[in-house]
This record gives C-alpha cells, structure tokens and sequence, in this order.
C-alpha cells in the first residue's frame, strides 16, 4: 500500500526540488519508504508576515511540494552509510 511522508525540508532544497535541478532526497529508512509512496515536503521553518493594512493579522509563507518516489538505492554501498536511502522523486 502506497502512503504519504510528512516531511520537514530547508527551503532551499524544496525550491530546487521544484525547478527540477533537485530530483533526489536522502533520508534515514526508519519510515520503510517504497516505490510509489509520496513525499510532502514542507518547510521546517516557515516565514510569516503581517497582511497590508491588518496589523494585527498574518499569514504563513510556507513552501511545500509533493513527489512521487520513483527509485529507492538502499544504503551499505557506494559510501553510503546502511541506515540511509537515496530516493529518486518526480515533481507532482
């Protein structure tokens, strides 16, 4: 069965997932990820800012995106350490 990530990512990364120059996220395996499970990356720590003329109101500016993950390299190889994964993701 295929299941949604919640996930906490830097901005930058999640801005770089979007225009298509990030196409991979590595992670430790402790969710047992799979093939055609989906990641919601959300900002670890969203930037707020007050409504024009409501001084009193604000709004998140929080960056998020979902992906689709497409392949999954287990860790133990190529240096990478055993506990980790590198997921290869699509932009949805």
């Amino acid at each position: 069965m295929k299941k949604v990530h919640d996930i906490k990512c830097g901005a930058e990364y999640i801005r770089d997932i979007q225009k298509g120059k990030k196409t991979f996220e590595v992670r430790i395996d402790d969710r047992k990820y799979g093939v055609g499970d989906y990641l919601h990356l959300y900002e670890d720590k969203p930037s707020i800012k007050q409504i024009e003329g409501y001084p009193n109101a604000t709004i998140s500016n929080q960056i998020d995106c979902m992906c689709r993950v497409t392949y999954i390299l287990k860790g133990g190889q190529f240096g990478i350490d055993k506990d980790y994964i590198v997921m290869s993701i699509e932009v949805l």
